[in-house]
């Protein structure tokens, strides 16, 4: 009924659900989309209302609340929303985190507290690996990912629990210099999906038909979602797989269809040395 979807709305929809977008015209069809969204469900927003979406990056960390910007007149709208996004950032403990990060070895985000956290996915065990090129371990959609492995499960006042679903390039399922990240998925969380939409440009030249998700992107694509459940983590996450080649339509309509109860999925285990998160 209409007075309960405005009691979601008012009560849920938006106090309870964040965005942060580092583009100002996203972030703008973002608003309009929000807004749209609510007014088709008869619930029109007001001056005193303001669905939580900030103008941000996420990976940087927020000298905006720590004052130590000075509050110039005219840019007084983005300090504000910096601001605002901060308090997000260290304050709100949040339960789900979507994205579908960029792909890019040559990272603008360094940064010591980024670079802290990456730390983790050199090592195994504690022990650093080995491998001289460790470039990509550096992609920005790798350091998304830490990111929201730290608000879900590590942030003071974090629920220690949740759910990561992201869309990414798939390099990280399969490849060897990426075993530290697929270790510590496994040490962090209880149940691991990996969707795996190939499309890597490099694999044209084999006897299939293999199109890319995105028209842009030379990568193969993968969607994960981890899931940590509430109380402690006992052994590696439970890990299932299925995969889909073909054309983008297919690959599109295959994902549409999908659920994570559906019979299409086959359970892995991974082992040491690589951990793979594909079939042996």
């Amino acid at each position: 009924g209409s007075a309960a979807q405005h009691r979601l709305i008012r009560d849920h929809l938006l106090p309870d659900f964040y965005g942060f977008e580092l583009l100002p015209a996203p972030y703008a069809v973002a608003h309009l989309k929000v807004g749209s969204f609510f007014d088709q469900r008869g619930y029109k927003l007001t001056e005193s209302d303001h669905a939580h979406i900030y103008l941000t990056n996420t990976l940087n960390p927020d000298e905006h609340a720590s004052g130590e910007l000075e509050m110039l007149p005219i840019f007084s709208g983005i300090t504000d929303e910096a601001v605002a996004a901060g308090r997000v950032k260290h304050d709100v403990p949040v339960l789900v985190v979507l994205g579908n990060p960029p792909y890019e070895r040559t990272s603008h985000n360094t940064n010591p507290v980024s670079d802290r956290l990456q730390e983790d996915f050199y090592k195994i065990d504690g022990h650093h690996i080995p491998d001289q090129n460790t470039a990509p371990l550096k992609d920005d959609y790798l350091r998304f990912v830490r990111w929201a492995i730290w608000k879900l499960l590590e942030q003071d006042g974090a629920p220690q629990g949740g759910i990561l679903a992201f869309v990414t390039n798939r390099a990280f399922v399969e490849r060897t210099l990426h075993r530290g990240v697929r270790k510590f998925l496994l040490d962090r969380f209880d149940e691991i999906y990996v969707y795996d939409l190939h499309g890597d440009q490099r694999e044209w030249f084999r006897d299939r038909v293999d199109e890319k998700v995105f028209k842009q992107v030379q990568a193969g694509i993968a969607v994960t979602i981890l899931v940590k459940r509430p109380g402690a983590h006992h052994g590696p996450a439970r890990v299932r797989y299925r995969e889909v080649w073909g054309t983008r339509p297919d690959k599109l309509a295959e994902v549409a269809a999908a659920t994570v109860t559906d019979e299409e999925w086959s359970e892995l285990q991974p082992r040491s040395p690589l951990w793979l998160m594909v079939p042996y």
